[in-house]
């Protein structure tokens, strides 16, 4: 694993956490490319993912990189339950024109509850 991204684990299940907090734009591109690796050595599973995108500043390339990275999830059969820390209220409406179905969390161990009862539903 890489420094930005790492498995961890609550409550029995793996969740993929990728901390882009405090990353340049092309620390956070490259760290976004990390992340897609990982994921993609889980081909047609379900994968809890936290991401914390804490003062950072979303760009149209890491946005288009964010695109990128669903629709190659979706292409290699992997469905992902996502929460989210560090997305301020005015951010929501762009990290929702990437992902509608993404749950905002206030901190990680939010985020890791939120993830793990949706698995047990």
């Amino acid at each position: 694993m890489t420094s930005h991204t790492q498995w961890i684990e609550h409550n029995g299940h793996p969740i993929l956490y990728s901390n882009y907090a405090r990353l340049t734009e092309a620390e956070y591109l490259h760290a976004m490319d990390e992340t897609l690796r990982v994921l993609l050595s889980r081909p047609n599973s379900t994968v809890l993912t936290v991401t914390d995108v804490s003062h950072s500043h979303p760009s149209r390339a890491i946005m288009a990189k964010a695109g990128e990275l669903a629709a190659a999830a979706k292409a290699a059969g992997i469905t992902t339950i996502d929460a989210v820390i560090g997305v301020g209220r005015l951010q929501r409406p762009i990290a929702q024109a990437v992902r509608r179905d993404m749950h905002f969390a206030g901190n990680l161990e939010e985020a890791k509850e939120w993830l793990t009862r949706q698995v047990q539903r």
